[in-house]
């Protein structure tokens, strides 16, 4: 593993970026291309490039066909937040095994092995999330955290909920200063908070129902599945314009 971070530090940190700069967006899920299928296994991407702080942001979603064996032990050098979309997702991290169901996540760090696999007879769906820092990452930070994270699964929503946060995970990573991952329920007719700016990424990914990000001051709709990105220092506001309770994640990092 150490091996892997300092070939990370040494050949990965000098090269330019990925690709060109992110604009903010409303991306539909199941209308980005497919990438990569083989038997039982299907790949979507649906944002790759730079944004503020970042040489790389990547969010894929991936489907696993029924009963899909485990793929190989996976180690990737950039930090990666697995969501589930649907079904039940098997991880193996190390020597624990869990199975994650609909919005559950887990925060897995560079060098990390990981294994995924699909036991059920039903197909399922996870988005994973990369992230490469533009600044050397602070390996003493890394020993302290020696880990990847399983985060909480956040709480049911009821068609009547009021406005909530759920905050799941705060904090430095290896590759964010700052991160924060949250669910936020907004009841009928309801608003996020007034248009406002802030200097960290935003990702969020629609977990029920239907909001309405206003960015720049453009209202587009996000259904269930789709994933919003929202640049650094881009005005924006998510409502509820529909008749029953939405619910989505928020990832912010800088």
């Amino acid at each position: 593993m150490r091996f892997c971070l300092l070939f990370w530090l040494i050949v990965v940190v000098p090269c330019s970026g990925f690709g060109q700069a992110l604009a903010p967006a409303v991306l539909a899920w199941d209308k980005a291309p497919v990438l990569r299928k083989a038997a039982g296994y299907e790949e979507r991407t649906l944002l790759e490039g730079e944004t503020h702080g970042f040489s790389n942001v990547t969010v894929q979603a991936i489907t696993l066909g029924a009963n899909h064996p485990a793929q190989p032990d996976q180690q990737l050098d950039e930090e990666a937040i697995l969501v589930v979309k649907e079904g039940r997702l098997t991880v193996t991290l190390g020597q624990e095994q869990r199975e994650l169901g609909p919005g559950r996540i887990v925060l897995v760090m560079p060098g990390d092995f990981f294994k995924l696999e699909n036991k059920t007879p039903q197909p399922l769906t996870y988005y994973q999330i990369r992230l490469t820092s533009n600044e050397v990452p602070d390996l003493d930070l890394y020993r302290l955290m020696g880990q990847s994270v399983w985060v909480d699964a956040p709480k049911p929503v009821s068609t009547s909920a009021e406005r909530g946060d759920d905050v799941l995970f705060e904090g430095p990573t290896l590759m964010a200063k700052r991160m924060r991952l949250a669910v936020t329920v907004l009841g009928p007719g309801e608003s996020s908070h007034p248009a406002h700016t802030h200097p960290e990424t935003e990702l969020l990914i629609v977990l029920d129902k239907v909001v309405t990000p206003r960015i720049d001051g453009v209202a587009q709709p996000a259904r269930q599945g789709d994933v919003v990105f929202l640049a650094s220092g881009v005005g924006h506001t998510v409502q509820n314009r529909g008749a029953v309770a939405c619910r989505y994640l928020t990832l912010t990092f800088d």
